[in-house]
């Protein structure tokens, strides 16, 4: 037996909590990102977790590099652990040690959360990439929590038409991924871009593109993803690292 259920897989961020604005109770699970647990556990982790990030990405993932695990001396390599960095190798080294227990895990869990959720008149939601990017385990997980909780993500994965009904994705644009961003904007899928705009700036009411021109969703104002209109662009604002470096997957409002 793993020790899959000792682990705390949820939390809540500040941004998960802007959600409560539209009535949702939502959770995150946040597991290292990208190349990060294949450098530390080649033969168990594959190279990637994240397969759709670009380079400017993985510099400035959010997951790694923002809030508890960006607080690590200046200069320091993405392989500097410190408390909330080693807790999300953990869950990640255990998801793939013992896949089936831990997907066990974390839903016995979200029931647990969700029914103080809905005590409270909420709407419990679920998102469990992130900092990963990884179909089987969302779509794992809304499977076992369909009709008890809504489970959601974003991808830089064109999301497949074998996911769980309950299974909302959000695509999302990585500064090289535009024609597969215009794909999913036509079969209904909204794409997450970011916007080099400042905090308190507001962002673009469309965004044009040589297919079309669609209406932007400022996704700063919760993370209920799966509440947003079909074929709109969420946009957010670049934080973190990004705010400083504007990598190119921050486009020009």
């Amino acid at each position: 037996m793993s020790n899959a259920m000792s682990i705390q897989w949820w939390s809540e961020s500040p941004k998960t909590i802007k959600s409560a604005r539209v009535g949702v109770k939502e959770f995150v699970c946040y597991l290292a990102p990208h190349t990060i647990g294949a450098l530390v556990f080649p033969e168990l982790i594959p190279s990637t977790v994240c397969a759709g990030a670009s380079i400017d990405c993985m510099r400035t993932c959010l997951a790694w590099h923002s809030g508890q695990a960006g607080m690590v001396p200046m200069g320091a390599s993405d392989l500097y652990l410190n408390e909330c960095r080693a807790a999300r190798l953990r869950r990640l080294a255990v998801l793939y040690s013992a896949r089936d227990e831990a997907l066990d895990a974390m839903a016995a869990q979200a029931v647990k959360l969700a029914s103080k959720a809905r005590e409270a008149g909420m709407l419990p939601a679920f998102r469990p990439n992130g900092g990963s990017d990884l179909f089987w385990l969302g779509n794992g997980l809304a499977k076992r929590l369909n009709g008890i909780a809504q489970v959601f993500d974003y991808t830089k994965l064109m999301p497949s038409a074998m996911r769980d009904s309950n299974y909302h994705l959000t695509y999302s644009y990585n500064g090289e991924n535009m024609a597969s961003a215009m794909r999913a904007l036509e079969i209904g899928i909204n794409v997450a871009i970011v916007f080099a705009v400042p905090k308190k700036r507001a962002l673009p009411m469309t965004w044009r593109t040589p297919f079309g021109e669609y209406p932007v969703i400022d996704g700063d104002e919760h993370d209920a993803r799966f509440l947003d209109a079909p074929r709109s662009i969420v946009g957010l604002r670049a934080k973190g690292v990004a705010k400083q470096t504007f990598g190119k997957f921050a486009v020009t409002a």
